[in-house]
C-alpha cells in the first residue's frame, strides 16, 4: 500500500474545521426554519364545484366557488367574479347557471387573482324533437302554426281559448287545434285566432267580446267555429293586440268584423259580429290589421283607416273609410302590426309609420324609408322588429326586456343586430314580446317572453329564451 505524505495528513486534519465553518454560514434548516410570511387570510387558490354540470335547455343549476388559504383552510366572506365563455349557451350570475341553448360553456370564478372553472354541457329538453311547420304566426301571448298537411297547432296562453284546443289550459308545447279541418293559413292575435281552409272557408276561435270571431255572437269559443255569411276568403288577418278581424275575397273585396273605432272601414264606429264590407269599392291585393287600424294595398297604392295616429296620416281625426297614405309611392307588400305598419317597395325598401319599431330601431309618424339593411321579410311590433336579409340571417332591434331580440341579452338596441345561433331563416313573425321564425326546411324556432310557454320549448321559464329555441315537436 502506498503511504500518504505528511502534507496530506495536515490537509485531512483541516476538514472538520471547514465543515463546521460551512454549517455556521448556511445554518441548519431543521433548527432554524425560514420565516413564514403567509397571511392566513390571503387567498392561495380557488375551487369550483361541481367541476362539471349537465343541464337541459331552460334549466338552471348552481355552482359553488370556494377560496382557500395556503394551508387549505376555507376562507369565508370572499367575493367572486363569475363569467361564461359562451353566453349564448349558458349565462352565470352569483353561481347560478341558466342553460340557454344546446352546447357547452366554461364557467369561471375568480377572486384575489386566482381562478377556477367548471364545464357546463347543455342538451335539448328530453324528447324535444324539433317541430317542422309550413307556416307560423305569433300572437301576443300565444303562437300557432300549420304543418305541410294543414294541421293546426297552438301553444302558450289560453285564458280565452285562443289555442283552440277545446279548453283554456295553457301549454308550453304545441297542441293540436280541436278540429279535423286542414287549413292553408293561420293568424294569431291578442286573444283569438283565425284560419282559412283551401276552399276559402274562415274559422276563428278564442275571445269574442267584440265579435272578433265573426260568428254573429260575442260568445267565447274554445274550438274553431265558422265565420258567418258563407263568404269565401283568399286571405285573413287578425288584429295584433286588438279585437277585430278582416278578410279578402278572391276578387279583392275587403270585409272586417269586431271592435270598431273606424278600423272596420264601413263608415261607422259600430261594432260588428259578422263580416261587413269595407266601404269605397276598392279592390285590394293584401290587407293587414293592427291594434286599432287597418291598411291595404290597391293597385300598389297604400290605403289605411281607423285610428289616425296609427295610419301614417297627418290629420287628427280617425278615418272611417279607406284613406290614401303616401299616394306618390307604390308598394308591393304590406305588414300591419300594433299601432303602425310597414309597406315595402318592389326593391324591398320598407316605408314605416306609426309607433311600431321600424327595422333599425326607430319609429316615425308618417311613412318614412328605413335605412340600413335591406330585408326580404319583416316581423313588427310596437316594441321591437326583426327582419331577414337575402342570406337568411335574422336581425332584430328595439326593446329587449324579455330577450325578444334573440341576441342573448336584454339590452335595448337602436341598431339591428343578428340573432344568435347562425340560423338561416325563411320567414319571421313577431308579436307582444316574442318572435318566431322558420328555416327553409320548416324547422321552427321562437325566442323572447316565455311566461305562458309561447316559445314552445317545453318550459315557461324566463331568461332561458334570449336566443332562438327549437320549438318542441307535437
Amino acid at each position: 500500500m502506498r503511504s500518504l505524505s505528511p502534507s496530506c495528513y495536515r490537509n485531512i486534519a483541516l476538514l472538520p474545521a471547514i465543515v463546521v465553518a460551512l454549517s455556521s454560514c448556511h445554518g441548519d434548516s431543521s433548527t432554524n426554519p425560514p420565516p413564514d410570511n403567509t397571511d392566513a387570510t390571503s387567498i392561495a387558490s380557488v375551487t369550483v364545484s361541481p367541476s362539471t354540470l349537465t343541464l337541459h335547455v331552460g334549466e338552471s343549476g348552481t355552482l359553488t366557488a370556494t377560496a382557500l388559504s395556503a394551508t387549505g383552510a376555507v376562507l369565508t366572506g370572499k367575493s367572486f367574479a363569475w363569467s361564461s365563455s359562451n353566453a349564448s349557451v349558458a349565462t352565470v350570475s352569483s353561481g347560478t347557471v341558466n342553460a340557454l341553448a344546446v352546447g357547452s360553456a366554461t364557467i369561471s370564478a375568480s377572486s384575489g387573482g386566482f381562478n377556477a372553472t367548471a364545464l357546463v354541457t347543455v342538451s335539448a329538453v328530453v324528447g324535444n324533437t324539433q317541430a317542422v311547420f309550413a307556416k307560423i304566426s305569433a300572437g301576443t301571448e300565444h303562437t300557432c302554426a300549420l304543418t305541410a298537411a294543414g294541421k293546426a297547432y297552438c301553444w302558450g296562453q289560453s285564458t280565452y281559448g285562443a289555442l283552440g284546443t277545446g279548453d283554456v289550459v295553457a301549454t308550453t308545447t304545441p297542441r293540436a287545434v280541436a278540429t279535423a279541418l286542414a287549413f292553408t293559413s293561420i293568424e294569431a292575435s291578442l286573444s283569438h285566432t283565425c284560419a282559412l281552409t283551401a276552399t276559402g272557408d274562415a274559422y276563428c276561435w278564442g275571445r269574442n267580446i267584440k265579435g272578433e270571431l265573426g260568428d254573429g255572437t260575442t260568445t267565447q269559443r274554445n274550438a274553431p267555429v265558422p265565420v258567418s255569411g258563407g263568404i269565401k276568403f283568399a286571405s285573413i288577418t287578425t288584429s295584433e293586440e286588438g279585437s277585430f278581424s278582416c278578410g279578402l275575397t278572391g276578387s279583392g273585396a275587403a270585409y272586417c268584423w269586431g271592435s270598431n273605432i273606424g278600423n272596420l272601414g264601413d263608415g261607422t264606429t259600430t261594432q260588428r259580429t259578422t263580416p261587413t264590407p269595407v266601404a269605397g269599392g276598392l279592390s285590394f291585393t293584401t290587407i293587414g290589421a293592427g291594434a286599432d287600424h287597418t291598411c291595404g294595398l290597391s293597385a300598389g297604392r297604400l290605403y289605411c283607416w281607423g285610428q289616425y295616429s296609427s295610419i301614417g296620416d297627418t290629420g287628427s281625426v280617425n278615418r272611417l273609410v279607406p284613406f290614401p297614405i303616401a299616394p306618390s309611392l307604390s308598394f308591393a307588400s304590406l305588414l300591419v302590426r300594433g299601432h303602425g305598419g310597414c309597406a315595402m317597395t318592389s326593391g324591398n325598401v320598407a316605408y314605416c309609420w306609426g309607433s311600431i319599431v321600424a327595422p333599425g330601431g326607430t319609429n316615425t309618424g308618417t311613412p318614412t324609408a328605413s335605412t340600413g339593411q335591406t330585408y326580404i321579410a319583416l316581423g313588427l311590433t310596437d316594441r321591437f322588429s326583426c327582419g331577414i336579409v337575402s342570406s337568411g340571417t335574422m336581425y332584430c332591434s328595439g326593446l329587449n326586456d324579455f330577450g325578444q331580440l334573440g341576441d342573448g341579452t336584454v339590452g335595448t338596441r337602436t341598431t339591428a343586430a343578428p340573432v344568435k345561433g347562425s340560423i338561416t331563416f325563411a320567414s319571421v313573425t313577431a308579436s307582444g314580446w316574442h318572435a318566431c321564425g322558420l328555416t327553409p326546411t320548416g324547422a321552427a324556432y321562437c325566442w323572447g317572453d316565455n311566461g305562458f310557454g309561447e316559445v314552445g320549448n317545453g318550459v315557461n321559464t324566463q331568461g332561458s329564451t334570449w336566443t332562438p329555441q327549437p320549438v318542441k315537436s307535437p
